[in-house]
């Protein structure tokens, strides 16, 4: 019985498929882009990592890099990462920043709550001292 070997591809270039190359986000394909794109310490945005995956799981044998580097130029749309989680993270860390906010037992609750606020709002998704003082007396002090 004769196993049939993959062949591995030496060169890339924008028409590689990326399931083709066997796609990784490691120096390979770093020094790859950053030939392409002229930036010297390139780093793979959130949505070609969420592109790369989708692309994997779907077996998407037309996708090529230059199919990906388009997605890092905002081109085309394949799969994108929810950025809300970033955005909750960082308004934890401002808030946790905030000495004001020092008054509460459990900050992560308290962010929580004036998270939702903003959520829920027409608002910038953001932490400020202004947001903090003009939401403070609705938060329930721990």
């Amino acid at each position: 019985m004769r196993v049939k070997k993959k062949a591995t591809v030496t060169e890339l270039t924008l028409e590689t498929g990326l399931i083709e190359c066997g796609f990784t986000f490691g120096n390979r394909f770093r020094e790859f882009f950053s030939e392409q794109t002229g930036e010297e310490k390139f780093k793979f945005n959130v949505d070609m990592v969420a592109t790369a995956k989708a692309v994997k799981e779907n077996g998407d044998e037309a996708f090529t890099l230059g199919d990906l580097l388009d997605i890092y130029y905002g081109k085309k749309t394949y799969a994108t990462y929810d950025k809300s989680e970033l955005r909750w993270n960082k308004f934890v860390h401002d808030f946790c920043a905030d000495e004001a906010t020092a008054v509460f037992d459990e900050r992560l609750k308290a962010a929580a709550e004036l998270w939702a606020i903003v959520r829920d709002s027409d608002r910038k998704k953001e932490y400020s001292h202004e947001l903090f003082e003009e939401f403070k007396d609705r938060m329930r002090s721990n």
